[in-house]
């Protein structure tokens, strides 16, 4: 999942990511306080792939990332659901 310039990032809170995530993400509640100064440890330039459990936090945290100056903003629109739903790997 990891790729040079290219950071997957898994934006539910801590609970639901304990009970199961896609390998190799990068946890960041989207829901605590200080979500945007924390993904702010990431390149603006580099690509960001954004995923919540269905969509909805996921779609309002793209465009959050886009107004604060990231130019490469993914949303996994399916998010771990999908994933999950397609029997592909995840990691506990």
């Amino acid at each position: 999942m990891r790729e040079e310039g290219v950071q997957v990032v898994d934006i539910r809170t801590l609970r639901e990511f304990e009970q199961g995530h896609l390998p190799n993400v990068i946890h960041e509640d989207f829901l605590q306080a200080g979500f945007i100064k924390r993904m702010q440890q990431f390149e603006t330039k580099d690509a960001i792939i954004i995923h919540c459990a269905s969509g909805g936090r996921s779609a309002k945290a793209s465009k959050l990332l886009i107004e604060a100056g990231f130019t490469q903003v993914y949303d996994y629109a399916g998010g771990f659901i999908d994933w999950k739903s397609k029997g592909l790997t995840i990691e506990q």
